[in-house]
């Protein structure tokens, strides 16, 4: 096991991540229509935290659409940090940011502090072991009634075997970290076993809801997501090679193929997510 194990995949601190990271967001709010669309009354949240919010565009979004909420993000990054801070300024809107670190309970805030808290692709920091201490802070910050959501991905499949072996590259590397609760490259397993581990917490009622994003030649994310896929390995390179699961020639050779698949007849592939969600009991 190496020290970076926990560690979030890319450096948080590289603006090259937070252009990703928002380039990413936009157009996994698309697919899943809307920024908070699963949710039949979101007019009853009025104090929502977000998880590892990085440049705070789920925050934002929020903010845009529903400005009776208090919005609250966290993340680890000071630079990702300033920037919501700065965005939310320049729009005047009324959320806040704050630097803190989620995998480091208790987090500074009041018991039953929040009717909603979110978080999104938290994948690429959390450990296995980490995930039920997270679960039962956020059990302690939401009020009676309160709902727990969170969206994680699958790798999901191709019929191409280049995007297989980047498939299965990033599969090894979170099972070596030990991000993943499955036993085999092939997927990672969080959206899983998510339902069991919020029952765990106390929280009862888990609902889902799946989201296919067709990233295939012709399709309107083929070539933004592709791209931003390539991006992700270059980027995470050095998480990569210190992981040992890989070598600096072999994350060049699989980025100049990726780049490659992009518009190439034929290319069909689907990224799977799944949201989830939960609620505190009333009674308690």
């Amino acid at each position: 096991m190496t020290d970076l194990a926990g560690d979030y995949f890319i450096n948080q601190e590289l603006v090259e991540e937070m252009v990703r990271l928002m380039e990413q967001a936009a157009i996994v709010t698309q697919a899943m229509g809307g920024i908070f669309s699963e949710q039949t009354n979101p007019e009853r949240f009025k104090r929502v935290l977000d998880l590892a919010c990085g440049p705070g565009e789920w925050v934002m979004g929020m903010a845009r659409t529903y400005p009776h909420m208090e919005l609250v993000g966290v993340d680890k990054s000071k630079r990702m940090i300033d920037y919501a801070s700065a965005c939310a300024e320049a729009e005047d809107q009324s959320c806040h940011f704050r630097v803190m670190d989620v995998t480091q309970a208790p987090l500074d805030f009041p018991q039953s502090s929040f009717d909603l808290i979110n978080a999104r692709f938290i994948l690429g920091f959390m450990k296995r072991d980490q995930w039920p201490l997270l679960l039962r802070e956020c059990y302690r910050l939401l009020v009676p009634g309160g709902v727990i959501r969170v969206t994680e991905q699958e790798s999901g499949f191709s019929n191409s075997p280049i995007y297989q072996r980047y498939i299965d590259l990033w599969g090894r590397a979170w099972r070596v970290a030990g991000h993943a609760f499955s036993h085999t490259p092939a997927y990672i397993g969080v959206t899983v076993v998510l339902k069991q581990l919020m029952l765990q917490a106390g929280f009862v009622g888990p609902e889902h809801r799946p989201i296919l994003i067709d990233l295939s030649t012709g399709e309107p994310n083929h070539k933004a997501f592709m791209e931003n896929l390539v991006e992700a390995l270059t980027l995470a390179s050095p998480w990569l090679l210190r992981l040992g699961v890989t070598t600096q020639e072999n994350i060049d050779e699989m980025a100049d193929q990726m780049k490659h698949l992009i518009d190439q007849e034929e290319f069909a592939a689907y990224w799977l997510l799944n949201t989830l969600w939960a609620r505190k009991p009333h009674t308690i």
